[in-house]
């Protein structure tokens, strides 16, 4: 019997599956390669339901690796209101770093000015990140942080030669996710 949740375990992965696995290992490969090895995503960050693969195993803790690998953010449905990148997220649709508890993008924004002003109340560990939100039909936002403990690590330059490219792959991968969770729905009302 079908699972409404899209997982069914006997089920054969459909093409959106398993193009949403190829974009996660380039999501995952494209972190290494910057030097911000350490990935969350989230394609709602309404909900704690971590994105999954096409055997219907989440990312998170597998493939996807956090800097803290005791914190399972995604079984906590409290962390969203915790973390400082989802609070930023929610206020500005563009990528975005993160480097000496400040958040910053390529232009002055109050947004984030203000959200500097309090100022992160828990770091989760993280030293610096580039934060990619994914504003998706329906209202969803959905997001992806590529990060390291380093404090030190020089964000500055790898943001300037990468957030387009990140930003892209985010789009692509949350938006490929979002189209896996809501194709049944969104087709019927088409028709």
């Amino acid at each position: 019997m079908p699972q409404a949740s899209g997982t069914d375990r006997d089920a054969k992965p459909d093409a959106i599956a398993l193009e949403i696995d190829r974009l996660a290992m380039l999501v995952e490969t494209k972190g290494r390669e910057i030097g911000l090895p350490c990935v969350a995503a989230s394609a709602d960050i309404g909900s704690p339901s971590p994105i999954r693969d096409s055997s219907g195993r989440p990312y998170a803790g597998a493939l996807f690796k956090w800097v803290d690998p005791d914190l399972r953010y995604w079984e906590d449905r409290g962390f969203a209101l915790r973390s400082y990148f989802i609070h930023a997220v929610r206020v500005c649709s563009e990528p975005m770093f993160y480097s000496h508890g400040r958040l910053a993008t390529w232009r002055a924004t109050h947004v984030l000015d203000a959200l500097n002003e309090k100022g992160p109340a828990e770091r989760f560990s993280v030293g610096a990140a580039i934060i990619s939100p994914a504003y998706l039909p329906g209202g969803v936002i959905g997001a992806i942080v590529w990060a390291t403990a380093d404090a030190d690590f020089a964000i500055k330059p790898v943001f300037r030669d990468n957030a387009g490219a990140l930003q892209a792959l985010a789009l692509q991968f949350i938006g490929a996710d979002h189209e896996r969770s809501v194709r049944g729905a969104a087709t019927s009302r088409l028709c």
